[in-house]
C-alpha cells in the first residue's frame, strides 16, 4: 500500500502533466492506485483521507493551495466533508472562508492551484 511519500508526488505529478479540469480525480481511482482493494473499508479509506489532509496542511504552511482539492467525489464532483472543514476550521481560511458554500471553496482553490502549477513541476 502506498505511504504519504508516494500519494504526495503521485500529487504533484497529476497536477504537472495535467491541464485544466483533466487534473481531476475521484477517491476511488485514488483508493485504487494507494492500494485499497475493499473500497467499503472504513479504516483504508481514513488512511488516504487522514494522509491527504496531513500534505494539504503542508502545502498551505508553504503557502500553496490545498493539493487535495483535486480529489473528488463521484456524487457531486466535488472534495469530501474533510476537505471543506480542513478550509474551514484548520488552516487559518476562517476569515476568507466565513460564510461561503463548498462550491465556492472548491473553485477557490481549485484556481489558486491551477495559478500555482509551476510550483508543482
Amino acid at each position: 500500500m502506498w505511504g504519504r511519500q508516494e500519494i504526495e508526488a503521485y500529487l504533484k505529478q497529476r497536477v504537472c502533466d495535467n491541464e485544466g479540469d483533466d487534473v481531476l480525480m475521484f477517491y476511488g481511482d485514488l483508493y485504487d492506485l494507494v492500494g485499497i482493494k475493499n473500497h467499503e473499508n472504513v479504516d483504508e479509506r481514513n488512511y488516504v483521507h487522514h494522509i491527504l489532509g496531513d500534505i494539504s496542511v503542508d502545502e498551505h504552511k508553504k503557502g500553496r493551495p490545498l493539493i487535495s482539492v483535486i480529489v473528488i467525489t463521484q456524487s457531486d464532483y466535488k472534495p469530501g466533508r474533510g476537505f471543506f472543514q480542513l478550509a474551514r476550521e484548520h488552516l487559518g481560511f476562517s476569515d476568507e472562508y466565513q460564510g461561503r458554500d463548498d462550491d465556492y471553496i472548491f473553485v477557490t482553490e481549485f484556481k489558486k492551484l491551477k495559478a500555482m502549477k509551476h510550483q508543482y513541476c
